[in-house]
């Protein structure tokens, strides 16, 4: 799909062209930096989840769910999903507590204000800021920038400047650039994971093509999945990401399934089958991590006790013992 973008001056031209061509406003010799670790998993893939049954609104406490999940399932996370605002601090305390039990923090990094403001180095003195403290941390962890950015909702359509138009033009530059600011302040413990909505449809919102907001391949390192069984009579784990793997397969980039989850009843078939079609129908994919909270409307992909045996049949599995 063609998108054209909207300038609304001579300047943001210059800066956006500037950003598509060369990364960002940044100078090139940032480019000369050490190429960070991909953390490609040795002995298998990664196993993990995010883990909030109770969800945000819930008083629950994201450190305790996850090490009780981790009781129940008689082992630990290899991955941790997390989730930041623009403005959020990280890394913080339960990214502490990840490295001290040896899971590998995924940080899903909203965006904020606009993204014309971010380009044009609006943000800049907050990306130094937080680049410094995730260098200074040491630790290597995945970031996943403005997951699901084709989901064309109110929150996206807001930092896109209110117009779909232009909005995979906006997000490449927006995403060169917060990836240049890392790259000059000599970051290399962040592995780049570039995530979109991978669902064919989707009920909450109009979704587009994934493709226009690619960043390139110099600048993504992992690709991610994030797609849900979200029928009562069962889609199916290939079919639910398919449609996504095979369209971007081609950049032969190592592929993690960030979110996904099956309605309660349906849990156990649906990991099972994750158990043993992932090796043969994405042999991309790296990491498999399931979403053990509430949706953000009313889909229930909280394990149920079930789906908790089934999880924990998954992470048993030699093929998902994968480590860094």
């Amino acid at each position: 799909m063609a998108l054209s973008i909207r300038i609304v001056s001579p300047g943001f031209l210059t800066t956006v062209l500037l950003a598509l061509c060369c990364g960002s406003g940044h100078a090139q010799s940032g480019t000369a930096a050490a190429k960070p670790t991909l953390l490609l998993p040795k002995g298998g893939i990664y196993f993990g989840a995010w883990v909030f049954p109770e969800g945000p609104k819930g008083g629950g406490n994201p450190t305790d769910d996850t090490r009780q999940l981790e009781a129940q399932i008689g082992r630990k996370l290899a991955v941790h999903v997390h989730y930041y605002g623009w403005h959020s601090a990280f890394p913080d305390a339960v990214m502490n507590d990840d490295a001290e039990n040896g899971r590998i923090p995924m940080v899903s990094w909203e965006s904020g204000g606009t993204m014309k403001e971010t380009i044009a180095g609006g943000d800049d003195a907050m990306l130094i800021e937080r680049a410094k403290a995730v260098k200074a941390w040491g630790r290597p962890m995945f970031i996943r920038y403005m997951w699901e950015m084709n989901l064309m909702l109110p929150p996206h359509l807001k930092v896109y400047g209110g117009s779909r138009d232009g909005a995979g033009e906006l997000y490449v530059a927006t995403w060169r650039h917060i990836w240049q600011v890392f790259r000059d302040q000599g970051v290399t413990n962040v592995v780049w994971v570039w995530n979109p909505s991978s669902a064919e449809k989707i009920a909450e919102g109009p979704r587009v093509d994934a493709a226009p907001f690619y960043p390139g391949d110099e600048y993504v390192d992992w690709i991610g999945m994030d797609a849900y069984d979200r029928t009562e009579t069962r889609v199916g784990y290939v079919k639910v990401f398919e449609f996504f793997y095979n369209e971007f397969k081609s950049h032969n980039k190592p592929t993690m399934i960030v979110e996904t989850g099956a309605f309660p009843g349906l849990q156990t078939q649906y990991l099972h089958e994750v158990q043993t079609l992932t090796k043969t129908a994405f042999p991309l994919v790296k990491g498999f991590l399931y979403f053990d909270a509430p949706g953000h409307t009313v889909h229930p992909w909280s394990l149920t006790p079930d789906g908790i045996k089934a999880f924990a049949e998954l992470g048993k599995d030699p093929y998902f013992q994968g480590h860094p």
